[in-house]
């Protein structure tokens, strides 16, 4: 049996937002923004302990009526231009202990579950049903959703528009269903080692491996639009909430072909 391991939510959220003014406490089907993620994050039963970081006093208090921690956030880390790594190591390097893992959680994302916080925390360690990833010796978790579309090319245009050779050779004279599934990052799980965070690693020359969330959950939130869409969809889908075993197992049987 392994020794126990200790893990720690970091949540940030600056107050200001160019896009949806005040958008991390706006309502958001019933509850501000933020609240989602805290209730999830609390709800998996993973975190020995979860921290906003906010330079906000409103998110702040709603953090603590959450009944989690609160840390502020100097002045130079709270513009739009501040690096959310930097925020993390700021936000560890203050703190009382370290943490053997630390997962940054974002405000933005309210379709974060508790089955795929749990199911990254397993992965993370390789145990049940990720017994596979024991012995890989895991730097980092990183959330991907399936794109609908693996023919997708996500590149610049040349100003004068042309855009000859700008299409990958691989995709041509392809049908769309023989194609392998393509996958994009997804911003719901960011799990790491204390040290990936706080020395400022290059977290994709460690050993990263991607846990695939399921595509219904796809939901992240930038512009207006995505918020009056991420409502829509988020009360379409209903609040069911099926166990993270089962939530695992179907992953797995994804990135194995099964």
């Amino acid at each position: 049996e392994r020794v126990m391991a200790s893990f720690l939510a970091v949540i940030p959220a600056r107050g200001g937002s160019k896009g949806i003014p005040n958008k991390n406490i706006k309502d958001f089907c019933g509850k501000p923004l933020i609240q989602w993620c805290i209730e999830s994050a609390k709800k998996s039963g993973v975190f020995d302990r979860i921290i906003v970081n906010s330079d906000s006093a409103k998110i702040l208090d709603i953090a603590r009526k959450c009944g989690v921690d609160v840390q502020g956030r100097p002045a130079e880390l709270a513009t739009d231009k501040a690096l959310v790594a930097d925020v993390m190591v700021d936000s560890l390097l203050r703190l009382d202990r370290k943490y053997d893992y630390v997962q940054l959680i974002q405000a933005t994302s309210p379709g974060l579950r508790p089955a795929q916080i749990q199911g990254a925390a397993a992965m993370m360690r390789g145990l049940p049903p990720f017994e596979c990833w024991a012995d890989k010796d895991v730097d980092m978790i990183i959330g991907v959703h399936r794109h609908n579309d693996p023919t997708i090319v996500v590149k610049p245009v040349p100003a004068d528009c042309c855009v000859k050779d700008w299409y990958p050779e691989e995709f041509k004279d392809k049908n769309r269903q023989d194609l392998p599934y393509a996958y994009r990052i997804n911003g719901y799980i960011y799990l790491a080692k204390w040290d990936v965070w706080v020395k400022r690693k290059d977290y994709w020359k460690t050993n990263i491996y991607a846990y695939i969330c399921d595509e219904h959950d796809d939901i992240d939130i930038d512009t207006k639009w995505d918020w009056q869409v991420a409502e829509a969809r988020f009360r379409a889908a209903g609040k069911g909430k099926p166990s993270w075993r089962r939530v695992c197992r179907r992953i797995l049987k994804r990135m194995l072909g099964r």
